[in-house]
């Protein structure tokens, strides 16, 4: 049966490999860790990092606060 078309649907073919990426970016639940994939994505472009640039050169530095609820 093919899928109903639908303007905010896409439908991709992904690997075993990028499947379990999505899994375990979302706790087991594949769209949950599309959608984080997504927020990152949106994140660190409007940080500047662009599509062309070479990831194994970009650094990531995570910093704690301890004050957050």
């Amino acid at each position: 049966m093919a899928h109903k078309k639908h303007p905010n649907n896409i439908y991709l073919t992904l690997t075993s490999d990028e499947m379990l990426i999505l899994k375990t970016l979302g706790d087991g639940r594949d769209q949950v860790g599309a959608r984080v994939a997504l927020q990152w994505a949106s994140h660190f472009y409007n940080l500047g990092l662009r599509p062309e640039y070479d990831i194994n050169h970009i650094g990531l530095c995570l910093i704690a606060d301890n004050d957050i609820d």
